[in-house]
């Protein structure tokens, strides 16, 4: 894929639901002074952006449990890299990557509508002068559902290629609670053994990281199915689910999405090619 001298594109567009019912409530972590947070008839969530973009908290009203790792977000931009084209042989193509967890992005600009709040954040110059990045998040105000909108623009004068982001689909879980993840074909994995969570299991694997589930799709080739990425907690009878959906159109070559488990948290992971 080509991103044009002087344009912008929606890259990626991600929604964040939250299926469920009540529950009694938990300590999360406290919330940083930047951090904006709103308590909604549905649901609570707050986005960080001081130490890193994303979703910190993320649940039903009084749900017991957070979705998000206590230390790492949802709706997150986890990665970026791109290739500039050589100027004449016989340089080589150059690749500029960046890792966006954990750095600063610009205050956002709020926009209140009737019926959401929309947050729009920015980040200037990554990996090469003129390339901006640009974070939308739509939060509804009656429905526990949140639209994200991943945007590049180029200002840097160069065609550039193959633009690569690896986003939360729907990113850094609080694997010890999650005892379930999912994907768009229905597949299914839980945490063994049966009633724990997939931060026992990780415990008892012995292994730094694996693969729980995985799926891919190629749109340019017509394949052009809902991606999702699926997690579950259970409490007592409740079932708690953050469902996470991608929908590609033909302008993107490859996207593959995953559920990979690590002692240290779940991350759950869209990577758009």
């Amino acid at each position: 894929m080509r991103l044009a001298a002087s344009g912008c594109r929606n890259l990626v567009v991600v929604v964040l639901c939250v299926l469920g019912q009540a529950g009694t409530g938990e300590v999360l972590r406290q919330p940083h002074a930047a951090d904006l947070v709103y308590e909604f008839p549905t649901y609570s969530i707050s986005v960080s952006h001081a130490d890193g973009l994303g979703i910190r908290t993320f649940r039903l009203a009084s749900q017991q449990t957070n979705f998000p790792h206590i230390h790492h977000p949802v709706g997150d931009w986890e990665w970026f890299s791109l290739k500039v084209p050589p100027s004449g042989p016989p340089h080589a193509q150059a690749e500029f990557s960046e890792k966006l967890i954990g750095v600063p992005w610009m205050a956002p600009e709020v926009r209140e509508k009737n019926d959401r709040i929309v947050l729009v954040y920015r980040r200037e110059d990554v990996v090469h002068p003129g390339i901006d990045l640009t974070v939308r998040m739509e939060l509804e105000r009656w429905q526990p559902r949140v639209a994200i909108a991943y945007q590049v623009d180029n200002g840097s004068g160069q065609t550039l290629l193959d633009p690569y982001l690896m986003i939360g689909l729907p990113g850094f879980l609080r694997h010890l609670w999650v005892s379930a993840v999912e994907t768009g074909t229905g597949e299914r994995r839980e945490a063994v053994p049966a009633g724990s969570s997939f931060a026992t299991e990780a415990a008892s694997s012995g292994r730094s990281e694996y693969t729980l589930l995985r799926d891919e799709v190629w749109p340019a080739h017509g394949d052009v199915r809902p991606l999702r990425g699926i997690a579950e907690i259970v409490e007592g009878k409740t079932r708690f689910r953050l469902v996470s959906t991608f929908v590609p159109d033909r302008t993107v070559r490859r996207v593959l999405s995953a559920h990979v488990n690590k002692p240290a948290y779940l991350t759950s992971h869209l990577y758009r090619f």
